[in-house]
């Protein structure tokens, strides 16, 4: 249940990004790419938000943070999901940050 509503509340989220992003919702595409953490979550997001927003999310896997920050400057992305906040060179290529949420990572070695 705690997942469904975590899921629910990103989706809805990311609803409001994407209408924001796309002119035309209708029928549309977002194509979205970011740190590699979220690209599963994406991909198991992707069908509910479909229903939800006749959006089709159309996550390009394998960017990171930096490629995917690249893309949406140039165009080719509409949104990043970013493991970081954004450097002072995409700050001047024009991004700005929509900081949704945040999520606790921990990174153990032995």
């Amino acid at each position: 249940m705690i997942v469904k509503i975590h899921i629910g509340l990103f989706s809805a989220v990311l609803s409001i990004s994407a209408l924001a992003t796309l002119a035309d919702a209708s029928a549309a595409t977002l194509k979205v790419g970011g740190t590699g953490a979220v690209t599963e979550l994406l991909n198991q997001i992707g069908p509910a938000f479909e229903a939800e927003t006749g959006i089709v999310l159309e996550v390009v896997p394998s960017l990171g943070t930096s490629g995917a920050n690249a893309a949406v400057a140039d165009g080719v992305l509409g949104l990043t999901v970013a493991g970081r906040d954004l450097s002072a060179k995409e700050t001047a290529r024009g991004l700005t940050v929509a900081a949704i949420l945040r999520t606790p990572f921990g990174l153990a070695t032995s």
